[in-house]
């Protein structure tokens, strides 16, 4: 029995001074998102919320010395979640941004986009950077590639 209160007695000692874990229990479900092998599936995703919020409530019934270990797994769940929210969100294999110029690349798909606008899926892209210079007597702007980098 001695080592039991031995942790108690540690473990309350600790109260108020265990948020800097927070970060690190975050950052360990973080990591441990990106070490997966495979992407989880969205089921799995809404099964490891309803544990973060079992994780919780059961916090809060448990008793003082042990509810940080509870709340220490919900973290690292809730760290693992919010780095798949952030992949699922920024998933985009488009470019955001209007780009003039030359791409290169492997065709892999050709389709059309629901406007009707035909669209080219590339594999292994490249590109040629191009700089805008300023309008010229009414003609708009000139687009000129610049020379490649040595």
């Amino acid at each position: 029995m001695g080592l039991l209160n031995l942790f108690s007695t540690v473990m309350l000692r600790q109260r108020g001074h265990l948020f800097g874990w927070v970060p690190i229990c975050l950052a360990g479900g973080i990591g441990w998102y990106f070490s997966l092998p495979v992407e989880p599936s969205l089921p799995l995703l809404w099964g490891m919320a309803l544990a973060v919020a079992g994780l919780t409530v059961v916090a809060r019934l448990l008793p003082e010395v042990t509810a940080p270990f509870a709340v220490g797994a919900a973290l690292v769940l809730l760290g693992l979640l919010i780095a798949a929210f952030r992949a699922h969100s920024t998933a985009a294999p488009v470019l955001g941004w209007r780009y003039y110029g030359a791409v290169e690349g492997r065709v892999i798909a050709l389709d059309r986009s629901q406007s009707d606008a035909p669209r080219v899926t590339l594999d292994q892209v490249g590109w040629t950077a191009f700089h805008l210079r300023g309008p010229r007597q009414g003609f708009g702007y000139l687009c000129i590639p610049k020379p490649p980098a040595q």
